[in-house]
């Protein structure tokens, strides 16, 4: 690994190596440089999150037909189990 200048390089390297972690949407990163100036502490803090989830199918239906009705309510179009074999030929 190379040394780097500058500490918000460190702090992004940190922050994408957590977010591989496919359970993780989200990081808060703080990096300090030890207490050298007398009138304050340099550092620097990012907040990252993941772009898009990794596995589309990875979702938990339950949960977002119980949050569209508690939030107003909303139709979903089910077809029934032998149409939906029919379209997986």
């Amino acid at each position: 690994m190379e040394p780097d200048a500058l500490i918000e390089t460190i702090a992004e390297r940190i922050a994408l190596q957590i977010l591989t972690d496919v359970r993780i949407h989200s990081v808060r990163v703080s990096v300090r440089k030890i207490d050298i100036w007398e009138n304050g502490v340099p550092g620097v803090e990012i907040t990252r999150h993941a772009s898009l989830p990794r596995n589309l199918l990875d979702f938990d239906i339950e949960h977002i037909v119980h949050e569209l009705i508690f939030r107003g309510g909303a139709s979903l179009p089910v077809l029934p189990e032998i149409r939906r074999k029919k379209l997986n030929l």
